[in-house]
């Protein structure tokens, strides 16, 4: 009996665990892919790998099905114009002492870039989701205390000693090619838990005000 109360709790969570977050999609999969490729050949470490690339804004988690339409609703009003970003370099978190996210970043932070247009980028990206913090606040959603712009590129789960070593070494030596990426839109997205993984369903885009070439 108790396999089947396990059964049961584990269908229910993968049918109705909802969550949602606001994000920017990302044109060019291939970019991305291709910095995971090297990723994965990284001995000692055990490793999952995203297979959509987004700029998450704010992770909203699980939001009773009552709530979509008050947030999408405060999304809507948000106001921006469009800009550019420059991905070209690679960061983890927390730390490289305590490795647990492989990330690409962007032009623009501390340390990253000289460009005056995609520092300009990245300043929008940094004030885009403050205002997505300012609009959500009212609803009882936290703010952000740190927010670093980038697209996950691996979760690492575990690493032995020589993992460790070697994902360290793979990441000074990997050399990214800048990518620019014209920001015209971002989402509320929602992510159902599946058997196969998570499955994304965009409940609604906010477009920019203006536009670049």
């Amino acid at each position: 009996m108790e396999w089947l109360l396990e059964e049961f709790i584990i269908d229910f969570v993968l049918t109705f665990c909802m969550r949602l977050f606001v994000a920017i999609d990302l044109d060019d999969p291939e970019y991305f892919s291709s910095m995971q490729e090297g990723l994965r050949k990284v001995a000692g470490a055990k490793m999952t790998f995203p297979s959509s690339y987004h700029i998450t804004l704010k992770f909203l988690g699980e939001v009773d099905d009552a709530k979509k339409g008050k947030i999408a609703a405060a999304l809507s009003s948000i106001k921006f114009g469009a800009f550019d970003l420059r991905c070209d370099h690679l960061g983890v978190f927390p730390s490289e002492r305590e490795i647990r996210v492989v990330w690409a970043g962007f032009a623009g932070a501390q340390g990253a870039g000289a460009d005056r247009a995609f520092k300009e980028g990245y300043d929008s990206v940094v004030r885009l989701q403050k205002q997505i913090d300012s609009a959500l606040k009212p609803m009882g959603f936290d703010l952000e205390k740190t927010f670093v712009p980038h697209v996950t590129l691996c979760r690492v789960k575990s690493l032995t000693p020589e993992g460790k070593k070697n994902i360290s070494e793979h990441l000074k030596k990997m050399k990214v090619e800048p990518l620019r990426s014209v920001v015209r839109s971002f989402s509320l997205i929602k992510s159902t838990l599946g058997r196969e993984g998570p499955a994304y369903e965009t409940i609604t885009t906010v477009e920019a005000e203006e536009r670049l070439l």
